[in-house]
């Protein structure tokens, strides 16, 4: 097996059951949301790390003092007609940082500023969004092009910055819109 396990399907399969839960029980599905959407992205963060330990998701090469390198990248490395200890930029940490910063960030929201449900999942689907197409496209580009079903997976994990714009706009209940 040389897959790996992504947090898409996972997320995904949460929705769901997050929808007909909340349905059947007769829960805002938004309020809820809004709660478990700042532990999701506490997940993230932490999960960010096992990126680092399976030497994965890193970007291209640089010379920053801060670039990694592993015995799995430095093979990388080499098969692609890099130099034997070559750094790479370490996209998991950037992506880390990004999603403890936005922990913090939904915490303070949340409590400071929250005027209507919806509102901080619709914040974590902008800047997490946000953040994917910068550590993506920016660092990770130029390792290795991505090409075919996995360049239109990243395409898609991009999407979230995009998916709120349509319960941006509260109704006079003061709630996002409901499907």
């Amino acid at each position: 097996w040389n897959g790996g396990l992504a947090i898409h399907g996972g997320i995904i399969a949460a929705l769901i059951f997050i929808i007909v839960f909340c349905k059947k029980k007769k829960i805002n599905r938004n309020k809820l949301l809004d709660i478990l959407v700042v532990g999701l992205i506490l997940g993230q963060a932490i999960g960010r790390w096992g990126n680092f330990f399976n030497q994965e998701a890193y970007g291209s090469v640089t010379s920053m003092p801060w670039g990694m390198t592993g015995n799995v990248i430095e093979q990388e490395m080499l098969a692609q007609g890099h130099d034997a200890g070559s750094l790479v930029h370490p996209t998991f940490l950037y992506e880390s940082l990004w999603c403890f910063a936005l922990f913090a960030f939904l915490m303070v929201y949340s409590r400071k500023w929250k005027k209507v449900h919806g509102e901080c999942l619709a914040l974590y689907m902008i800047l997490y969004g946000i953040e994917r197409a910068l550590v993506r496209h920016s660092v990770a580009a130029e390792l290795d092009p991505m090409a075919g079903n996995q360049m239109l997976m990243e395409e898609i994990a991009d999407t979230p910055c995009l998916t709120p714009l349509w319960t941006v706009q509260p109704h006079h209940t003061g709630e996002f819109w409901e499907p």
